[in-house]
């Protein structure tokens, strides 16, 4: 009798887990901006919000039942986690895209490493690596190329700096989450911390219609409000559960290079949906994608 069939190794599955991630995570720039043609931003950022938090809290309930809300709650560090990383982070994200196109903000937003070695040099005091500040030139340059490839400065709406501070809110708000609650489960900290944001994004929305800031456009048909479910579910909920089991086995270095693909699946689903990347664009983000390189393998000794 023969033995049965082995399944696939844990590091192939781990390498699965991360190409996974990096696929949904591309798709995640290139759908906001479908919605985006009927959604304001505002309004956009705060349904991503809404429907994030309502799969995290399902998941929350399946997984510990009613002892994920038992005893004393830190209620300050889940406000400012909230409102300074995951606030912002939709915001300037959905802004972001809005002003600079999906190509580009996923572009821009692959220069995660070199944002968080400076971001741990803010906040822990780790001197960032020579390579570092290298990088950060080519981030530049290559952002700048991008920015030129809308026509110029007249063409230049903000929306790379826009990403960038999204990005900034997003890797401080993973930071402070690590250190702040290590001992708390993953499931709790992130359905709590968007359940707060969207309350928050939701306070907020009346005031900026008030303002005269937000047109309150929001979407009620039921493939606008599918594709915002979809969203939720997959790049909030699976992708970060994906990200997860591929860097504990593989660790953060292969991720990050994973990581470097996310503009790939975000130009190839932005061709079906009207969007092709200018030849600028690409030009660009081969510059930025150097610069990321750099950062993650320059200076390293060899063993």
């Amino acid at each position: 009798m023969s033995a049965p069939a082995e399944g696939p190794s844990p590091a192939l599955r781990a390498h699965a887990a991360l190409l996974g991630a990096a696929t949904i995570w591309g798709s995640f720039f290139p759908l906001i901006s479908v919605l985006l043609r009927t959604w304001d931003p505002f309004a956009n950022a705060a349904g991503r919000c809404v429907f994030g938090a309502g799969v995290l809290l399902v998941i929350l309930l399946v997984r510990h039942g009613r002892a994920a809300f038992g005893g004393p709650l830190p209620w300050r560090r889940l406000l400012l986690l909230s409102s300074g990383g995951l606030v912002v982070f939709n915001i300037g994200t959905s802004l972001g895209v809005a002003h600079a196109g999906p190509v580009s903000a996923a572009l821009v937003a692959t220069v995660n490493p070199v944002c968080a070695a400076f971001l741990a040099w803010a906040m822990q005091g780790t001197v960032p690596r020579r390579s570092v500040f290298v990088a950060t030139a080519f981030a530049v340059t290559g952002g700048a190329i991008v920015a030129l490839s809308k026509g110029g400065a007249a063409g230049f709406r903000g929306g790379e700096i826009l990403i960038l501070v999204a990005t900034t809110a997003w890797l401080w708000y993973s930071i402070k989450v690590s250190t702040w609650m290590a001992d708390r489960p993953q499931a709790q900290l992130m359905a709590l911390t968007y359940g707060l944001a969207a309350l928050m994004l939701l306070a907020l929305l009346p005031l900026l219609g008030a303002a005269g800031v937000s047109t309150m456009a929001v979407d009620t048909s039921p493939e606008s409000l599918g594709l915002m479910l979809l969203i939720a579910v997959s790049s909030v909920a699976m992708a970060v559960n994906l990200w997860l089991y591929g860097v504990r086995r593989l660790g953060v270095t292969v991720g990050a290079i994973y990581g470097n693909l996310v503009p790939v699946f975000a130009v190839l689903v932005a061709i079906p949906l009207g969007t092709a990347p200018r030849p600028l664009e690409i030009a660009g983000g081969l510059v930025i994608l150097a610069g990321v390189l750099i950062v993650q393998f320059g200076g390293r000794k060899r063993p």
